[in-house]
């Protein structure tokens, strides 16, 4: 599927720095959930005489030149894409040849003089006001607190001045730079001014902290070996080619925005990217896919090339991809993209940060992707668990997916994908992968771990007394 390029042009007065990623999320929901199949020009005004009246105009659309006005003076940014919505259903009209442009004239009382107008009116309203409504609600579930940033148009509207910010569950520094600079490479930055906040590890970070938030024009102002020392301070950035990269990606800001984009990018057959909806199906699938080939496996070149991508590595090509696997552990881009049917699981290439957000999610109490010993869980594995161990010829974390009858699948084992069997002798013990013990799981929760805890500790005192609903 071609992916749709807006021209989005800021003709008002007001800066528009924290609208970017709401807009850059919001058009290509909006595209797939209007149908319509060639961009408009949208742009955002200012009249200051208008935004004084009280039935004052607040959007329009010319079907000839296909342009979107939006004013936007002294308005909330939510009823300011509301508008854009409503607009972008008269385009799609426009598309499908709906406008009579003999007759539109632009009158204002169109809506009340032709039948025909004012019954694409209505679709606009009710079609505008709800692709609205499922992207606001959709995107509040995706990113969670992070949202609530944006709900002040004064919030909207700062100059290029050093701003605070709270830390909420979730937040990395990556993710933080994304919002308020749309480049999560940026953090640097962001560390430097509050390293005595954070501390020494830039990888960790205490919700409730506030930070600092720098200009962005700082970032100039920081030499390249400056950067680079900081980029050495996290886990999460190794060297490449002489320069830093990123090991992990970041669901919001990096990587493809859909499995569709990623088809195009890399012109493929879309069938490599086919998921069955469930992770551990997805595994399965691998499985089969990788069955008697390894990462130097030429045939498996764009498969691996879109696994990186996916994470947001895109120096990873088709024509470098066996090499780039061959020396760099892809073990967790595998994750990744087998839980690539999840919008909720972080895109990365290090487990480590898989069970960092798990860990902070469990301690915030929020829902989503925690992190458990076996112990906790009754050594009870489900479908879709993520299984963490240690292997004894590499010295740091693995992970691996629970795909039922006490066996796990994972990349990068020998250097293909595979499958292991969890040996354990009885109930006492977590479990055994090729010997290393089971240290952890990543499993997905619905309920908070007040709640979940609440239900452990009734589920127990119910097998020990025996009590409850009995069948007859």
């Amino acid at each position: 599927m071609p992916q749709v390029k807006f021209n989005v042009i800021n003709k008002s007065d007001q800066n528009f720095i924290k609208l970017k990623p709401l807009l850059n999320d919001f058009l290509p929901f909006a595209k797939k959930r209007i149908g319509f199949n060639r961009p408009p020009t949208i742009h955002f005004s200012s009249d200051k005489e208008n935004a004084y009246k009280l039935l004052g105009k607040t959007a329009h659309y010319d079907p000839e030149t296909e342009v979107i006005v939006v004013y936007v003076d002294n308005r909330h940014p939510k009823d300011v894409l509301r508008s854009l919505s409503h607009e972008l259903v008269h385009h799609m009209q426009n598309c499908k040849g709906q406008f009579d442009h003999n007759n539109f004239t632009g009158d204002e009382q169109y809506a009340q003089k032709d039948p025909h107008l004012r019954k694409m009116e209505k679709e606009a309203y009710l079609l505008g006001n709800m692709c609205f409504r499922d992207w606001e609600d959709d995107y509040k579930k995706r990113y969670k607190e992070n949202y609530q940033m944006y709900v002040t148009s004064e919030q909207i509207v700062k100059e290029n001045k050093s701003q605070d910010y709270e830390v909420a569950p979730g937040d990395t520094l990556s993710s933080i730079s994304g919002m308020f600079y749309q480049n999560v490479h940026k953090w640097p930055l962001i560390y430097k001014k509050n390293k005595r906040r954070i501390g020494r590890s830039p990888d960790l970070i205490d919700v409730g902290t506030v930070l600092t938030i720098p200009p962005v024009e700082d970032w100039e102002n920081m030499s390249q070996s400056e950067k680079d020392r900081i980029y050495s301070k996290s886990k999460f950035y190794k060297k490449f080619d002489g320069t830093w990269q990123p090991i992990s990606g970041d669901m919001a800001f990096r990587g493809p925005e859909s499995i569709e984009d990623l088809e195009t990018e890399l012109s493929i057959d879309p069938n490599i990217f086919t998921s069955t909806g469930e992770p551990w199906r997805d595994a399965v699938t691998e499985l089969r896919t990788w069955r008697g080939r390894n990462e130097d496996n030429p045939e498996l070149a764009e498969r691996l090339a879109a696994m990186w991508r996916w994470c947001g590595w895109d120096q990873v090509t088709p024509e470098n991809a066996n090499d780039f696997s061959s020396r760099t552990p892809w073990s967790a881009v595998a994750i990744s993209w087998c839980f690539r049917s999840d919008n909720d699981f972080p895109r990365s290439a290090s487990h480590t940060d898989y069970m960092l957000r798990a860990r902070k999610n469990r301690r915030s109490g929020a829902s989503g992707y925690q992190l458990f010993t076996p112990k906790e869980l009754n050594y009870d594995y489900k479908l879709n668990d993520i299984v963490c161990y240690i292997p004894s010829n590499y010295g740091k974390y693995h992970c691996d997916i629970y795909v039922g009858n006490n066996e796990v699948c994972g990349g990068n084992l020998s250097d293909t994908f595979a499958k292991n069997k969890i040996n354990s002798k009885d109930r006492n013990n977590s479990g055994l992968i090729n010997g290393n013990p089971i240290r952890y799981i990543i499993r997905k929760t619905t309920s908070s771990i007040k709640e979940w805890k609440n239900q452990e500790v009734e589920r127990l005192l119910m097998e020990k007394f025996n009590i409850g609903n009995k069948e007859n």
